[in-house]
């Protein structure tokens, strides 16, 4: 993807709004720095009117919110995590009873069979 060529494309959109006197508010776009990072970039542009209503020029307010973003998919990658360590514990649970069941009878019967000569069979 050419992000010049999508940034042309965009201006041109963007213009034609603001000539019918349209506003564009809060849309997140991605951009290419002079230096070739890639900026995640929201944007509000507003027609500027005079006295009778003709459109003058337009505003554009543009934020940079690439760090924002990392942030966020920061936080949804270690809730991911947090479910998947929850899910173990649950699953490691569900094996432990049963086991601990199973363990307790054993005992159980390796007493029963103490003087027995099945008691082999026990160990």
């Amino acid at each position: 993807m050419i992000f010049l060529n999508k940034l042309e494309f965009e201006a041109e959109n963007f213009l034609r709004l603001i000539k019918k006197g349209e506003s564009i508010k809060n849309l997140q776009t991605k951009h290419l720095t002079k230096s070739g990072e890639i900026v995640v970039v929201l944007l509000s542009m507003f027609p500027i009117k005079d006295n009778e209503g003709l459109i003058k020029g337009f505003s554009i307010i543009s934020r940079d919110i690439s760090e924002h973003q990392r942030i966020e998919q920061g936080i949804a990658k270690l809730e991911r995590l947090n479910l998947i360590g929850q899910m173990a514990a649950g699953i490691a649970h569900e094996i432990r009873n049963p086991m601990t069941t199973i363990k307790g009878f054993l005992q159980l019967l390796l007493r029963k069979t103490m003087f027995s000569d099945e008691k082999s069979y026990m160990q």
